[in-house]
C-alpha cells in the first residue's frame, strides 16, 4: 500500500526519470506539523523538485519573496485559511498551482467544494508518491 505520510513517518521514493532541459518546479509547502512538513519535502526533494517551506500563512508569503518564481503551493494552513494563502501568493506568482492538504475533520472549503482547474485536494494520511502524484499532475 505504500509508506504514509503524516506525523514522523520516513521513507524513499523511487528516483525521478525528469525532463532536465527545463528547470525544476518551485514548490512551497506550508503546513503547522513540523514532522509532516520535513517528509513532505524530503518526497519531492528526492523526485528533483526544488521546495520552500512554512509553518503558516505569514511564513509562506515570506518565504515566496525568497524563493524566486513559484509554481505550486501545498498547503495546509491554520489562521489565514489556505484559499486566502492561495490568492494571495497568486498576485505574486501567476499560475501557481495549488494542492490543498486536509483531513475528513477539515472544514476547507465549507459546505461546498469548488476548485478551479488549477487546484486539487488531498486527504491526509498520504504516501509520499501520492503527493509527488498530485503535485507532477497539476504542473502538467
Amino acid at each position: 500500500m505504500g509508506d504514509v505520510l503524516y506525523a514522523a513517518t520516513h521513507f524513499r521514493t523511487r528516483p525521478s526519470r525528469d525532463d532536465l532541459r527545463r528547470r525544476p518546479a518551485t514548490v512551497l509547502l506550508v503546513d503547522p506539523d513540523p514532522a509532516t512538513l520535513a517528509a513532505m519535502e524530503e518526497a519531492l526533494r528526492d523526485e528533483g523538485f526544488v521546495t520552500a517551506t512554512a509553518f503558516d500563512g505569514p511564513g509562506a508569503v515570506a518565504a515566496s519573496h525568497r524563493v524566486g518564481p513559484l509554481d505550486a503551493l501545498v498547503a495546509c494552513t491554520h489562521g489565514i485559511s489556505a484559499v486566502e494563502l492561495a490568492d494571495a501568493l497568486r498576485r505574486l506568482h501567476p499560475g501557481l498551482v495549488v494542492l490543498y492538504t486536509t483531513t475528513a475533520d477539515d472544514e476547507l472549503f465549507g459546505e461546498e467544494l469548488l476548485l478551479s482547474s488549477d487546484e486539487e485536494v488531498i486527504e491526509k494520511p498520504f504516501s509520499g508518491g501520492e503527493l509527488v502524484d498530485a503535485v507532477s499532475s497539476l504542473l502538467r
